[in-house]
């Protein structure tokens, strides 16, 4: 399995290269949240991990009280002239009242089916606009507890799924003690009803501090090789073109990346993957990377 880690504006320090030199190949930054807020580090972040050589996937916070439509063309707004090889919907909140949230005290709930109908929604409109794969965000025990309706249809994409099989407490620690020592004992994440298969495992939490970021990071799994992700994305990557959207004000609280919320446990969950492209040739992938170093004047 390949190692990657997704990122947002709480971690305000990424030295990308170090990240590559151990074995980070994949990225998957925040890029927006409802309708309202824009990650501020994702053109950087976006940028820096594509020029350290890594696959970059963008994510978006899926809050159901926001209009899809509306969430799903502010997110394409915000990737517009970034190299994006993947998108995710982040579907995780079940809350209606982030001030509730907040205050960790929430009692009141969205339906499933506006959660299911929200998240749907969005990903429709994304898939008439993009051609790069779209992966979902969520855990196992937040399907069956709070948007049950999403099992009819999550079959149909790639999973991202969050489970973090370590006991309590932050560990700093370098990368080869990380990935020798506090390798998961487990092979993967439950999946939701009807899924037979997961794609990225955020298996970490933020529970690791390691050499490359300033903060704990969530460290992630791609289910497969490096070919086999390098065939997930379709390389060369999709491009969008223009440029990102201004950051909006925020007045509403934002979550940091996707993660548990506050007052939940840690499950699971998975999916199906989509149909990939064929395999690029080395050839191909060198001639990418020449490209990339004669745009930034790079020696080679």
């Amino acid at each position: 399995m390949i190692i990657g880690v997704d990122v947002s504006k709480f971690q305000s320090s990424v030295d990308w290269k170090l990240l590559k030199s151990k074995g980070v190949e994949f990225v998957i930054c925040k890029a927006t949240q409802g309708n309202y807020s824009t990650d501020p580090k994702l053109v950087e972040y976006a940028t820096d991990a594509h020029t350290a050589g890594m696959i970059v996937g963008a994510y978006h916070w899926c809050d159901p009280i926001v209009a899809a439509d509306q969430q799903a063309q502010y997110f394409l707004d915000n990737i517009k002239g970034l190299e994006v090889d993947f998108v995710a919907l982040d579907v995780e909140q079940q809350w209606a009242d982030w001030n509730e949230w907040k205050n960790r005290q929430v009692t009141n709930l969205l339906t499933p089916q506006k959660i299911s109908d929200t998240a749907g929604q969005i990903i429709a409109t994304w898939e008439a606009a993009l051609k790069c794969p779209i992966v979902v965000y969520t855990r196992t025990s937040f399907v069956e507890e709070f948007a049950k309706p999403m099992e009819g249809w999550l079959a149909q994409y790639p999973l991202w799924l969050a489970y973090y099989p370590y006991k309590a407490g932050v560990v700093s620690t370098s990368w080869d003690i990380f990935q020798t020592e506090y390798k998961p004992q487990i092979t993967g994440p439950a999946l939701p009803a009807g899924c037979s298969q997961w794609t990225f495992w955020q298996f970490t939490g933020g529970k690791f501090i390691l050499p490359g970021v300033d903060t704990a990071v969530d460290v992630n799994y791609f289910n497969g090789t490096l070919d086999d992700l390098d065939k997930f994305v379709g390389i060369p990557a999709a491009a969008v073109s223009e440029t990102p959207s201004p950051l909006p004000d925020e007045t509403t609280p934002e979550v940091s990346s996707p993660t548990v919320a506050p007052e939940e446990t840690a499950a699971a969950s998975a999916t199906e993957p989509v149909s990939q492209p064929a395999s690029t040739s080395l050839e191909d992938r060198i001639a990418r990377l020449e490209a990339l170093a004669r745009a930034h004047g790079w020696d080679i």
